[in-house]
């Protein structure tokens, strides 16, 4: 009997912590297909209308700079920014500087395609954001707007000196010509 119920509670065991190893799956391209659902039910539902990058993210352009080009990802940016969830809870609220790249992805992904002074919107799919394991304020699968304003791009100086070398070409080249 002893050997019985010590089969019996080892069995149990077992099939106890298979149970627990039946988590549901999480399948990032499902989630990214459903946030575009919900991103364009929101846009069409907001009657706004935005740029589709392939990334995923949906930018609505509010003005474009005029006084610089697209941050790289290497290039410092100093960005004035809100972030929302999609019914407007603030998750955040300030003006940072920082490398680009290390960002969250879905705000590299929307600012790398705005001049410098740009001002838009940036709707990003939870994948991009916050992910499944959200944060403290953000619950997981969250979509995020950001109000940006991309206040600064810091250019490395060598990339500078080929941009003035390759507009002095251009510019040569077109009184030539």
């Amino acid at each position: 009997m002893k050997v019985f119920l010590s089969s019996l509670l080892l069995v149990s065991v077992f099939i106890s912590s298979c149970d627990l190893d039946k988590k549901e799956a999480y399948d990032p391209i499902a989630q990214f297909n459903e946030d575009l659902k919900q991103i364009d039910a929101y846009l069409a539902t907001t009657s706004q209308t935005a740029i589709a990058d392939p990334s995923g993210v949906r930018i609505v352009l509010s003005s474009i700079g005029m006084e610089g080009l697209p941050p790289k990802r290497n290039h410092t940016v100093n960005v004035k920014f809100k972030g929302t969830l999609l019914n407007g809870t603030v998750i955040e609220e300030r003006t940072t500087e920082s490398i680009l790249e290390s960002c969250m992805p879905g705000l590299v992904e929307g600012l790398e395609v705005l001049p410098e002074g740009s001002v838009a919107k940036l709707i990003i799919p939870s994948v991009l954001a916050f992910g499944k394991e959200g944060s403290a304020i953000v619950p997981p699968h969250s979509i995020v707007v950001y109000d940006v304003e991309l206040l600064d791009v810091e250019i490395p100086e060598a990339e500078q000196n080929q941009f003035k070398q390759d507009t002095a070409a251009i510019n040569k080249f077109l009184a030539e010509n």
